[in-house]
């Protein structure tokens, strides 16, 4: 059996990178939709979507 710790929230969105940067984007009114600006989707009909910009796994998380 596994057990699972919830310390707080968290958010990592279209919106902004963390909690606080989402509500922000979010009571301000913008849009986190827009144009995908990533190479490797060229090939994809679909070119719209919250992208998460400047995202980087390995900041959040242990490679083990």
């Amino acid at each position: 059996m596994h057990r699972v710790v919830i310390t707080g929230v968290g958010s990592i969105s279209g919106l902004g990178p963390n909690l606080n940067e989402s509500w922000k984007t979010a009571l301000s009114g913008q849009t986190a939709i827009g144009q995908m600006d990533i190479p490797s989707i060229k090939p994809l009909r679909q070119k719209l979507a919250a992208q998460i910009h400047g995202y980087k796994p390995e900041d959040h998380f242990d490679s083990g």
